[in-house]
């Protein structure tokens, strides 16, 4: 037996409709892919930020030659 909240309501997920349940499925699934995207814009911004450090470290060589 699986509960899930909802606005501080319990319900029991045995009880609820195919398209409740089918409802719930696609929400945990975009929590899943919305997980993943910030992950994911975690990683490009961490590379962002090395690449804009490693330019400017570039650009300090160049200007003291």
């Amino acid at each position: 037996m699986a509960t899930i909240t909802v606005n501080g309501a319990e319900y029991d997920t045995e009880n609820l409709s195919e398209e409740a349940n089918a409802e719930i499925n696609m929400l945990a699934n975009v929590e899943k892919r919305l997980l993943e995207a910030q992950i994911e814009v975690a990683i490009l911004q961490t590379a962002k930020n090395a690449y804009a450090n490693r330019l400017t470290g570039l650009l300090s060589e160049n200007s003291e030659t």
